[in-house]
């Protein structure tokens, strides 16, 4: 009986042994490019978010070099830009803030212990914590000194200097908080902790809301480039 109790619990410590070495936790940080290109049925624009974004990660290795990978990741973006309209500079600015949850599958190839490359594909889900807008000017034609601020996710509005027959029709322009994106990227592993990694995501989803999605269509993609430390 004692054999058998002492068989059982090597048998079970070498589970877990094999188990832990078969998972892995890292955190990751680095550049963050987001294009968000609207079309309509009335031209198209193309807004580039630029920022950073910071996380973690969890590996869970397979075999034949394949592993399943889910992470946290916060983001940050924003846009700052000066146009000359009549004369007068107008100062605008858009800032957003992104939490994202990857899945990703991932193939991993090591010539050495040192060095490996590796692949990956997968979605990512979305869920976007805050994104508005603000335009401010000095007079332009007949209008006053104002501002115009916006809430993309609730519609909410608020303008100043000559501008608020602007609110029921700007108000109407609504985003979808959650986002469902499809990613693919590579990178590489050295001395089996520093990760260099990047990639590129495609939105797959119409983030508009409301009215705008009868003749409008917005997709945000994203492209990344990160730098990692294995635990």
């Amino acid at each position: 009986m004692k054999k058998i109790t002492l068989l059982l619990a090597l048998s079970l410590l070498l589970f877990c042994s094999k188990s832990y070495s078969q998972m892995g936790i890292g955190v990751e940080a680095g550049y963050l490019f987001s294009p968000h290109n609207m079309k309509s049925d009335y031209g198209n624009e193309l807004n580039n978010l630029h920022g950073f974004n910071i996380g973690g990660n969890y590996k869970y290795d397979i075999d034949f070099g394949i592993s399943v990978q889910a992470g946290l990741v916060y983001s940050f973006m924003m846009k700052q830009e000066k146009e000359s309209f009549w004369g007068e500079t107008i100062k605008s600015e858009m800032i957003s803030h992104y939490l994202s949850i990857p899945l990703n599958v991932s193939y991993e190839y090591g010539f050495n212990d040192n060095f490996k490359l590796f692949a990956f594909a997968g979605p990512r889900f979305d869920i976007g914590l805050s994104f508005k807008s603000k335009a401010e000017y000095s007079s332009v034609g007949l209008l006053d000194k104002g501002s115009v601020e916006i809430d993309y996710y609730t519609g909410k509005i608020s303008s100043s200097g000559g501008l608020e027959w602007m609110l029921d029709e700007i108000g109407q322009m609504r985003y979808n908080r959650f986002d469902l994106q499809l990613g693919l990227g590579v990178g590489t592993v050295l001395f089996e902790k520093f990760i260099i990694k990047t990639g590129y995501d495609w939105g797959l989803i119409n983030k508009f809301q409301g009215p705008y999605r009868d003749f409008a269509t917005l997709r945000r993609g994203q492209y990344y480039f990160n730098l990692g430390f294995l635990f």
